[in-house]
C-alpha cells in the first residue's frame, strides 16, 4: 500500500477550514477515498443546491434537485474517537479507581442487597445497556465517565462476587441510599434509613476486607495502591434528604447536622490514606433545590424562593453550607498529609454549568426541571409513584432532560457533569499537567465533528411530465435520425430499465419537435430550482439573508450568469465569498460532497435516452451550532467513497463522447455491471470494517480461511457478511432495475429493501446517481418506516468510476410534511405490484 496525503486549507477573517483527503492506493491503481471535514471558530448556514439535470434533445430537461441543509456540530462532548482526548486522565497514570459513595456512583450493590429495589427494573439501564443494572440513571453515571477517561473499566460492584473486579483496576462500594452517618447516630436524630444500612463506614469495612484480600502486607498494599483514583463521595446528601423527608426536619435543622457529616468523611479519607491512597478525591454536593422530587414536595407561589433557574434557594443552602464546610476540612486534611493529592470534587459548579448552558447542550427549555422517568405534577414526580413501579412511564428522549427519575440525573446530564468536572476541575488540580497539556492540544487537533442533517427536499414535476414509454418511442421515429434496428434496441433498453408509462420524463420529450434553445432549458431551471427553494424556505421559515454559504452544482448546464448568482439575486441573499457556484469544483470539495460530478457543460444535443447512467450531483452544508441538533433528522456516522477511475477500462465504461456520425451522447460500456459489482466490492470492504459487528468480521474470516485450507469448500463462495445486521434501511442508486437486483442479490436483501430504490426508478426514473438516493429516503418516510435510532445506507454509482456510501443514523422523530415530494397530490400507485 501507498499512502498518499492531501490537506486543503482556506483562511479568511478567522475562519479555518481544513479538509483532509486519505487516498489508499493499491498495485492495481484503484482508490478508496475516505473523508474528514473540520470546521472551526465560526458559525455558518449552507444551503446546498444538488442541481441534476436529465438530458432532453438539446436541452436539460426535468430537474431533480435535492436540496440539503446540515449542520456540522462542534461538539463539546467529552468522549470522542481522538485517544488522547477520548482519555484525558489517562495521563495521569491510574491504573484503578476505588468508590465509596451513594446512588450517584452505585453501580448496582443496592439491588444485590435488595433486588426488589426499583431501580434494578425498567426503564433503569435503557439507554446504554438495555436493561437494569443497578444504576440510578438511563445509563452511565459520572463515576462510569471518569472510569472511561481514565483507560479503566466500567467499576464492578463490591457485592457482586462473581466479579473478577476489572484484574485489579478498581471496585465500586458505594450503595444507593447509603448516608455519611452511621445508622444508629441517624436514629439517635430520630431519623430512619428505609434504603439501606450500608452507610460510609459499611463500606469502609468492605474496602478493608478486599485490601486484605489482595495485599500482603501493609506495605504491599501501600505499593499497589500508589497509583489508584479513590473517590470519597459524593456522599451525605442523603443525610439531608432523609432528616427532611423522613425526620420531617427543617432547613436550619438540616444544616446543622453538617459538621458532623462533614467530620464523618474527614475520617473516611483519613481511613483510605492509611490505607495507601496518594490521589483522593472528594466531591461535594449539588444543588438539590433544582431536583423535581423537592420541587415538588415544597412547591410555593413565593417567587422569591427561587433563584433564576427556578430552584429553590433555601434547600440549595444546606448544599452551600455543606460544601463550604468540606472545602475546610480538606485543606486541614492537605496540611496532615502534604504527600498525597486530596481534591475537592466540585459537583456544585459543575451542576451549575449545565444549567446555565442547558439550550446549546441539547436538552428542552421547557423541561428542566421535570423528570424523564415519573408521574403526574408540574415536575412529573410523584414520591409514591417512583420510577420502576408498575404504571410508570420514561420519556421518549431521556437526552432532552437533566432529571432522570426526580431524584437522579439523566446519562446525558451525567456526562456533561463529568466532563466539566473532568476538564475544569480535576485535571488542574491532579498532578498530571503535562498530560493536561497535551490533552488539551490533541483535542483541537482530533475532536470529531458530527454533522447533522437538518432537512433534505426532493423537486416533483408536474403531473404533465409524466409520459408513456410509447409517446417517448414515437417521438423518436419521428425524428427521423435512427434506424428501426437502433429505435429497437432503446426501446428493449427502457423496458428493462424499470421506467413505466407513470414515470416523470423531462419536459422536452413531450414536444415535438423538440425545443432545443437556451431560452427553453433556463425556464426549467428557474422553474424547477426557484420554486424547491421557495417552499424550502417557506415551510423551515428560513431568512435567506441568514444563508452563510450557498453551493451549486449542476451536471450538464453551466449558464452564465451562474446557477449561484441566479440564486442570489431571486432570493435577496446577502453578498459575501463563500456565496458562489463550485461549477468545477467537485474534486476540490471532495470532503464535505461525497457524489461526484462530470464537469458542466454547454446545452448540446442529444438522441436517445439515457436510462441507465444520469448525470451526477453532490450535496454538502454546514452549519455548527449545536442547538441544531434538536431540529436535524439525521447524523453522519460514517463516508466512504471508492475511486477506480486509475484503471482505464473503468474510466471509459462511462462516458460523455460524439459517435461516428457526430451526435453526442453517453456511451456505456457492456462491462459497467461488472465495474459496478468491483466497485460495490471495494467500497464495501471499508464500509464492513466500520459498520459491521464483530460476528460478521468473524463469520467473513472464518469462512476465508477455510475455503483456503479445505479444498472441497472452495467451490462455495466466501461468506458474504450480513450487512442487515448494520442497517435497517437501504437506499440504492435507482440507475437500472437490473443493478438493484444484482445488490439485491450480493448482499441477500429481500424484496422490501429495496422496494424504495425500485419505486423511485418507477416513479421519477434514473434523477441521477445521487439525488436517487435521496428521493429513496423521502419514500421511506412517506411510508412512515424511518423510526429514531433506524441506521441508513446510501449507495450510489457515478462515472469515473465512483462508488460512495453514506451510513446516516436517525436521531429525531421524522414527520414526512406536506412537502414531501411523494405525499404532493394523489399517487395511487399500488407499489407492492413492483416486488
Amino acid at each position: 500500500m501507498k499512502n498518499l496525503r492531501h490537506t486543503f486549507n482556506i483562511r479568511k477573517e478567522g475562519t479555518y477550514l481544513a479538509s483532509n483527503l486519505f487516498y489508499q492506493i493499491n498495485n492495481d491503481g484503484q482508490r478508496t477515498t475516505s473523508s474528514t471535514y473540520e470546521l472551526e471558530k465560526r458559525t455558518f448556514r449552507i444551503l446546498a443546491i444538488n442541481m441534476l439535470l436529465s438530458s432532453s434533445t438539446m436541452a436539460a430537461a426535468t430537474a431533480s434537485p435535492v436540496l440539503t441543509l446540515l449542520s456540522l456540530i462542534l461538539s463539546s462532548s467529552l468522549f470522542h474517537p481522538c485517544k488522547a482526548f477520548h482519555e484525558p486522565l489517562k495521563a495521569c497514570n491510574f491504573n484503578a479507581i476505588y468508590q465509596l459513595g451513594d446512588s450517584l456512583a452505585d453501580t448496582g450493590n443496592l439491588i444485590l442487597e435488595n433486588p426488589a429495589s426499583p431501580i434494578g427494573r425498567l426503564p433503569y439501564g435503557e439507554t446504554f445497556f438495555k436493561k437494569p443494572t443497578g444504576r440510578s440513571s438511563d445509563g452511565l453515571l459520572m463515576i462510569d465517565y471518569i472510569a472511561i477517561s481514565a483507560g479503566i473499566p466500567l467499576l464492578d460492584p463490591y457485592l457482586n462476587k462473581n466479579a473478577l473486579f476489572s484484574k485489579g483496576r478498581g471496585v465500586n462500594f458505594a450503595v444507593a441510599g447509603s448516608t455519611a452517618l452511621p445508622v444508629a447516630v441517624l436514629a439517635q436524630l430520630n431519623i430512619s434509613s428505609p434504603f439501606t444500612n450500608s452507610s460510609l463506614s459499611i463500606q469502609l469495612d468492605w474496602m478493608d476486607s478486599h485490601f486484605n484480600s489482595i495485599c500482603f502486607n501493609a506495605k504491599d498494599c501501600a505499593k499497589r495502591l500508589e497509583r489508584s483514583l479513590f473517590m470519597v463521595g459524593e456522599i451525605g446528601g442523603n443525610d439531608y434528604d432523609l432528616a427532611i423527608f423522613v425526620g420531617n426536619k427543617t432547613i436550619k435543622e438540616a444544616i446543622d447536622m453538617v459538621p458532623q457529616v462533614v467530620q464523618t468523611i474527614k475520617d473516611a479519607v483519613k481511613k483510605v490514606i492509611g490505607y495507601g491512597a496518594l490521589t483522593v478525591v472528594v466531591p461535594g454536593n449539588f444543588q438539590i433545590g433544582c431536583l423535581p422530587y423537592y420541587l415538588t414536595a415544597f412547591k410555593t407561589n413565593d417567587s422569591s424562593a427561587y433563584d433564576e433557574h427556578h430552584c429553590l434557594k433555601g434547600f440549595n443552602e444546606i448544599s452551600v453550607y455543606h460544601n463550604d464546610h468540606l472545602r475546610k476540612a480538606i485543606e486541614e486534611l492537605r496540611e496532615e498529609h502534604s504527600d498525597v493529592t486530596i481534591i475537592y470534587g466540585d459537583y456544585y459548579n459543575a451542576f451549575q454549568w449545565v444549567l446555565s448552558h442547558t439550550s446549546k447542550l441539547g436538552f428542552d427549555a421547557e423541561s428542566l426541571q421535570k423528570s424523564c422517568c415519573g408521574i403526574g405534577g408540574d415536575y412529573n414526580f410523584d414520591l409514591a409513584k417512583p420510577c420502576g413501579t408498575s404504571g410508570v412511564p420514561a420519556c421518549s428522549n431521556p437526552d432532552k432532560r437533566i432529571s432522570w427519575d426526580g431524584v437522579h440525573l439523566t446519562q446525558k446530564a451525567n456526562q456533561y457533569m463529568s466532563y466539566w468536572l473532568i476538564q475544569k476541575d480535576l485535571l488542574r488540580q491532579l498532578r498530571c499537567a503535562t498530560g493536561l497539556i497535551i490533552a488539551t492540544a490533541l483535542y483541537f487537533f482530533c475532536r470529531e465533528k458530527p454533522v447533522y442533517l437538518i432537512v433534505f427536499m426532493c423537486y416533483r414535476p408536474p403531473d404533465t411530465n409524466r409520459i408513456p414509454i410509447c409517446t417517448f418511442i414515437e417521438h423518436t421515429e419521428r425524428l427521423d435520425k435512427f434506424d428501426r434496428e437502433s429505435i429497437e434496441f432503446q426501446t428493449r433498453v427502457i423496458e428493462r430499465s424499470g421506467i413505466e408509462n407513470e414515470t416523470y420524463l423531462p419536459t422536452g420529450f413531450r414536444l415535438f419537435p423538440n425545443d432545443q434553445t437556451l431560452k427553453s432549458v433556463m425556464e426549467e431551471v428557474e422553474m424547477v430550482l426557484f420554486s424547491v427553494i421557495q417552499d424550502l424556505f417557506h415551510k423551515h421559515t428560513i431568512d435567506p439573508e441568514t444563508i452563510d454559504i450557498l453551493i451549486t452544482n449542476c451536471s450538464l448546464v453551466c449558464p452564465t450568469t451562474s446557477l449561484a448568482s441566479m440564486i442570489i439575486n431571486k432570493f435577496g441573499l446577502k453578498q459575501r465569498h463563500e456565496l458562489q457556484s463550485l461549477w468545477h469544483g467537485m474534486q476540490l470539495w471532495n470532503p464535505i460532497c461525497f457524489f461526484g460530478s462530470r464537469p458542466p457543460s454547454s446545452p448540446q444535443k442529444f438522441h436517445g435516452f439515457d436510462t441507465q447512467h444520469g448525470s451526477n450531483g453532490w450535496w454538502c452544508g454546514v452549519a455548527p451550532k449545536p442547538e441544531k441538533r434538536q431540529r436535524a433528522k439525521y447524523k453522519l456516522k460514517h463516508l466512504v467513497r471508492t475511486h477506480v477511475e486509475a484503471n482505464d477500462g473503468f474510466y471509459k465504461c462511462v462516458v460523455q463522447e460524439p459517435d461516428d456520425e457526430g451526435f453526442t451522447g453517453i456511451s456505456l460500456s457492456r462491462s459497467i455491471k461488472q465495474v459496478d459489482g468491483e466497485a460495490l466490492k471495494i467500497n464495501m470492504r471499508t464500509l464492513a470494517v466500520l459498520v459491521l459487528p464483530y460476528s460478521e468480521h468473524i463469520k467473513f474470516v472464518f469462512s476465508l480461511l477455510w475455503n483456503k485450507i479445505y479444498s472441497p469448500a472452495r467451490e462455495r463462495e466466501t461468506y458474504i457478511p450480513d450487512f442487515k445486521k448494520a442497517f435497517e434501511h437501504f437506499c440504492i442508486h435507482a440507475g437500472e432495475k437490473s443493478v438493484i437486483e444484482m445488490i439485491k442479490e450480493k448482499l441477500k436483501l429481500k424484496d422490501i429493501d429495496v422496494e424504495a430504490s425500485k419505486v423511485t426508478l418507477y416513479r421519477f426514473g434514473n434523477t441521477s446517481s445521487s439525488s436517487s438516493t435521496w428521493y429513496s429516503l423521502s419514500y421511506l418516510e412517506a411510508k412512515g418506516r424511518v423510526k429514531r435510532g433506524d441506521r441508513i445506507w446510501q449507495l450510489d454509482f457515478g462515472c469515473g468510476f465512483k462508488c460512495a456510501s453514506a451510513f446516516w443514523k436517525c436521531i429525531n422523530k421524522i414527520s414526512p410534511g406536506d412537502l414531501n415530494a411523494w405525499l404532493i397530490g394523489s399517487i395511487s400507485t399500488q407499489w407492492r405490484c413492483l416486488m
